[in-house]
């Protein structure tokens, strides 16, 4: 194993070519830290910025959705049922000004991987988002229930944001 020089070293043999090299490591890490650190800090603004305020979404009454390939069509009806306890009815007009978009997606990401995601849009602006993924063989086994589970999930997830943001079911 080699062993690292350290300060110590540097210091008892007097070479400047140590010390220096000595030097560009220790800055060297110093500088990895920091990008580390300044990633970490972005990573978790981004996942503080998606919170909503209570009472944010009780302005809304309808949702209604956008870019549905035929594979998600027939979850869109489960969406919609499960959205109208809250108090969103589902609508064909997108001009609403209390009515949110809403993404729906299930993609499968590899042979046996699945991702499922929900999210409801004002303009450009994403209010609440549900996702869940499989990435196991799961999906390969029972494909169908796997993913129904996965929708399920990320509809669950979708329903928690729509309480914190002030929806509650009727």
């Amino acid at each position: 194993m080699v062993q690292r020089p350290t300060s110590d070293d540097c210091r008892e043999s007097g070479s400047d070519v140590l010390c220096q090299r000595l030097k560009r490591q220790k800055q060297t890490m110093k500088t990895k830290h920091a990008t580390l650190s300044l990633i970490a800090l972005v990573l978790l603004a981004g996942c503080v910025s998606r919170g909503l305020l209570t009472g944010q979404l009780d302005k809304y009454h309808a949702i209604y959705f956008s870019d549905l390939n035929p594979f998600d069509e027939p979850y869109a009806k489960e969406v919609s049922r499960r959205l109208a306890l809250y108090g969103l009815e589902t609508t064909s007009a997108t001009n609403r000004d209390d009515a949110l978009r809403c993404k729906l997606s299930i993609d499968q990401q590899n042979v046996w991987g699945f991702a499922a995601q929900l999210s409801l849009w004002d303009h450009d602006k994403v209010l609440v988002a549900g996702e869940a993924r499989n990435p196991g063989f799961g999906t390969l086994l029972a494909p169908d229930a796997s993913v129904h589970n996965l929708f399920d999930s990320a509809l669950g997830q979708l329903e928690q944001q729509l309480r914190k943001g002030g929806l509650h079911k009727k």
